[in-house]
């Protein structure tokens, strides 16, 4: 199971402080970052994005996850996130999609039915779906340059992410023979990002009051003497809430593409900030009564998931974890977002450190039968294995034991037995 934070985007807002909003040629600039129609339309023909299953719709009109050209995937993004697809194709494609059971297999990839052994889930933001299309284009070596029938006409008249919806169903009207493609699942109800307010990024640590008392005088001091250079660097009023996150987030995003930053706030301050606001991003998600309500589907979902594979697995015992004949599934892949892998860490009480996920991050749990009808789930953060909390065996996390970490987790929004960790 990978989950994958979307790639590189443009910034969320427009303006966040008096000396920190975009003018009409930043604007400008950035709708020159965004990915081009012709390379969105290339990554649509690849799949059909679904609703909870193949045979429903999706229920809307993809979220655009911003006003244009805000939120918006970049040309920058595709390009990585193929990148990180080819990445995890060396690390998983042998293992799991080979006819000899990890070893070389002389087959071409394209003609295993790919679209059966895969199962794809994004939120319904047009730059998570596009992300994941991204992503299984590099790990299924599918070419970028692939053709889509259509014209400027038809560009016009829908958003690309449903191109190739309509593409399939014309297809089909004329009577031709397509071959399986890719189908991305997506929910009326986003279980996959935390349900709450993004309001509350405007204003954490209102939020976090009891964390923050918790915090020692010099590291109180620190933050305070941090708020005040950018307040002074962004001329943000005293009586308005200081947004740490959405200052980290559009400097972020200008680091990202090699911008200066706006006068005062050096390299070293951002860094402070980052670390700043991944502390409090961590407290945020292990509040358990702000978590819980706000995660307990999304958490519920997994620990469905999981357990469906544990019962394929267990009904197909005579062959191997990798066989080419096990029925099913063989990887699924979750397109989200920064907070959604925060939040599925805290959640399952995952032992990262307070990391704040970039473009492409991933949190894959791998599934293992170390004997006959044991499972052991291995948790990796960007390639890094982590531990989760009580479940310290060298073989990985029992199953059983994430799932009833899962459970305590939706069923007891008390907070958990984490305490605050020292920020510094």
């Amino acid at each position: 199971m990978i989950f994958h934070r979307h790639g590189d985007r443009t910034p969320l807002v427009q303006e966040v402080a008096p000396l920190m909003r975009m003018s009409a040629s930043e604007v400008e600039w950035w709708s020159t970052r965004i990915a081009t129609p012709e390379e969105l339309d290339k990554l649509s023909a690849t799949s059909d994005v679904v609703g909870q299953e193949e045979h429903i719709p999706m229920y809307e009109v993809l979220n655009e996850g911003g006003m244009h050209p805000l939120g918006q995937l970049t040309s920058k993004g595709v390009a990585e996130m193929r990148l990180e697809g080819v990445k995890f194709r060396n690390l998983y494609y042998e293992k799991l999609f080979s006819r000899n059971n990890g070893k070389r297999s002389k087959l071409r990839s394209e003609k295993l039915n790919h679209s059966d052994l895969v199962y794809v889930m994004s939120t319904n933001v047009r730059r998570t779906v596009h992300s994941v299309q991204a992503f299984l284009g590099g790990f299924f070596q599918i070419e970028s340059d692939m053709h889509v029938e259509g014209g400027k006409e038809s560009h016009d008249s829908m958003p690309s992410s449903c191109w190739s919806i309509y593409a399939k169903s014309r297809s089909k009207a004329q009577g031709q023979t397509e071959s399986k493609r890719f189908l991305i699942r997506t929910h009326e109800k986003n279980c996959l990002a935390p349900s709450h307010s993004l309001r509350v990024f405007f204003d954490l640590e209102s939020v976090l009051e009891e964390e923050l008392k918790l915090l020692d005088q010099a590291r109180q001091e620190k933050v305070i003497d941090l708020g005040q250079k950018l307040r002074q660097a962004l001329k943000l009023p005293a009586e308005e809430h200081l947004p740490w996150t959405l200052i980290r987030d559009t400097l972020s995003c200008q680091r990202h593409h090699g911008l200066d930053f706006p006068e005062g706030i050096t390299q070293e301050m951002y860094m402070e900030l980052v670390e700043y606001d991944a502390w409090l991003w961590h407290r945020l998600y292990s509040k358990r009564s702000f978590a819980s309500p706000a995660m307990k589907e999304a958490v519920a979902f997994l620990s469905s998931h999981i357990e469906s594979i544990i019962f394929r697995l267990r009904c197909d015992s005579k062959f191997s974890l990798f066989s080419h004949k096990r029925r099913g599934p063989k990887m699924s892949v979750f397109s989200v977002h920064d907070n959604s892998i925060v939040a599925l860490i805290n959640s399952f009480q995952i032992r990262t450190g307070d990391i704040l996920p970039d473009y492409g991050a991933t949190l894959v749990f791998e599934i293992h039968e170390i004997r006959k009808k044991h499972f052991y789930v291995r948790v990796l953060y960007d390639n890094r294995e982590c531990q989760i909390l009580e479940a310290d065996s060298a073989l990985g996390c029992p199953y059983d034991h994430l799932l009833k970490r899962a459970a305590e987790f939706i069923n007891d929004p008390k907070e958990s037995d984490e305490r605050v960790e020292p920020y510094s």
